[in-house]
């Protein structure tokens, strides 16, 4: 994840997005906070398939695992 984040930033700076100031996806401290630096298209794409063997799964047995308010 972390490679990731750090190739996201890295395509963003060279981006509109890191032009200026004023952008809902800059935070005062300059990060963009953008998910992807591409296209929509080019996202689809590479997202188009799921890796099971990528994640790690945790099971929740009880509700209140899942609510802590149950």
């Amino acid at each position: 994840m972390a490679r990731y984040n750090d190739r996201v930033a890295d395509e963003l700076s060279k981006t509109a997005w890191a032009a200026g100031d004023a952008s809902w996806y800059k935070r005062e401290d300059g990060k963009i906070t953008k998910n992807w630096y591409g296209s929509t298209v080019g996202c689809s794409w590479k997202t188009r398939r799921v890796d099971p063997s990528a994640y790690q799964g945790v099971r929740l047995d009880a509700p209140s695992e899942i609510d802590p308010h149950a």
